[in-house]
Order: C-alpha cells, then sequence, then structure tokens
C-alpha cells in the first residue's frame, strides 16, 4: 500500500528465524525487477534497494543489476521505485482492446436487470475497470474493505455476490456478441482456467458456455 503513493514495495518472509534469507530476498528482489524490464521492455533501475541481511562482499554486482545503491542491514526489505516507472505500460497493452472490452463490461452493467443503490453501481464500476479484490474496490471508494463489507450487507449484498454477478453478464456478452474462444473469456472474466469457468457457467445457467453459445446464434 506504499507503493502509489511512495513508490516503495516492503515484503517479508513467515520462515523459522534459523532459515538464513539471504536467497530469499535476492531472488525475489532480482526476479522481481527483472520482471518489470520484460513486460515493459525497458531498463528498470531502482532509486534505492534496502535488504534487512548484512553483506560486504560482491556488492557492486548487485548495485550494476538494480542500477542504485544497495544498503544491506536495513530496517526493512524495500525497493525503491522512480515515479515515473510506476507508469510505464506493458509491453503488451493494447489501447483498442482495451476500449473495445470496456465497451463490453459497461454493457455487461446495463443488462444487469435488479435495481442497484449508488453504492452497488460504484463497486461494479471499479470491478469492470479492472479491480477484482475486495481491498481494491473499498480503495478506490475511498474507505476500508471492513467498512465496504459493512455498508454492503446493510443493503443485503455482499462483494463476493456482485463480483460473480458482473462476472456472469460479462461472460454472457462475450459469448454472445464476439467470437473470442472460451479460453480467452474464461480469462477476461477472471478465472485462471477454463474448468473453473465452466463449472461457474454451469452454476448460472445450467448450461456448459459452448451450449449456450449454440442457443443465441
Amino acid at each position: 500500500d506504499r507503493l502509489e503513493g511512495e513508490g516503495i514495495v516492503e515484503w517479508g518472509y513467515m520462515v523459522p528465524q534459523a532459515i538464513t534469507r539471504r536467497q530469499y530476498l535476492e531472488f525475489t528482489a532480482t526476479g522481481f525487477v527483472e520482471m518489470l524490464r520484460r513486460l515493459t521492455n525497458r531498463e528498470i533501475g531502482l532509486l534505492k534497494l534496502e535488504l534487512r541481511y548484512r553483506r560486504s562482499n560482491n556488492v557492486e554486482a548487485m548495485q550494476h543489476f538494480f542500477g542504485c545503491d544497495v544498503e544491506f542491514g536495513a530496517e526493512e526489505n524495500r525497493m525503491h521505485f522512480k515515479p515515473g516507472d510506476l507508469d510505464l505500460p506493458l509491453r503488451t497493452s493494447d489501447i483498442y482492446l482495451h476500449e473495445t472490452l470496456k465497451k463490453c463490461c459497461e454493457a455487461a452493467l446495463a443488462t444487469k436487470k435488479m435495481v442497484k443503490t449508488p453504492l452497488v453501481l460504484a463497486a461494479e464500476r471499479e470491478i469492470a475497470s479492472g479491480h477484482t479484490l475486495q481491498a481494491e474496490v473499498a480503495t478506490a471508494l475511498g474507505m476500508s474493505a471492513r467498512t465496504l463489507a459493512r455498508r454492503l450487507s446493510a443493503e443485503g449484498k455482499t462483494f463476493l455476490a456482485i463480483l460473480d454477478g458482473y462476472r456472469e453478464a460479462l461472460s454472457k456478452n462475450l459469448i454472445r456478441d464476439t467470437d473470442l474462444q472460451m479460453t480467452e473469456i474464461a480469462f477476461l472474466a477472471g478465472y485462471s482456467n477454463l474448468s473453473n469457468f465452466s463449472t461457474a457457467f454451469r452454476r448460472w445457467t445450467d448450461k456448459s458456455p459452448k451450449q449456450y453459445r449454440s442457443e443465441q446464434s
């Protein structure tokens, strides 16, 4: 929660004290930065790297990789990112696809027949923008996750029910109105694999995604 405001990622490990953490720390830090470099196709460097373990040899290699000073024996493990790097687009970003999917998401919300309160509508809009965790939606709406849950409960709703309803509407729209493969629709609806998506779709409709598509054509 310090990334957006301060550009800082802080992390630790829940392992016994007897276990040496040096390998964990180096693997996590280098792997994380390397992943970002590949996703953005940029040589991202840090402003500063802080690591809790102490080290006095081969420091230059670490500094060369991260492009910054590395402080060993720090209070916490922290990566300090440059503000401009936080806004870099992914290498595979596609603004036209984003606009198309955004229209599908808005159409999915419009097909919902029930009367919705402003809070439910606001939560759905945040889900449509890519926030699928309750904590993310709550932050976007300027409240804590607990407050959001309490306010939704007062309206007879839960976040998971709203998310599930949105995924159902979006999935039906994409199956009916696009030629996307089922694996692609499953991914866009937020499912990690086709099996989980098919199970959810049968729960919604008592039909498989393919059966539903064939009936719509």
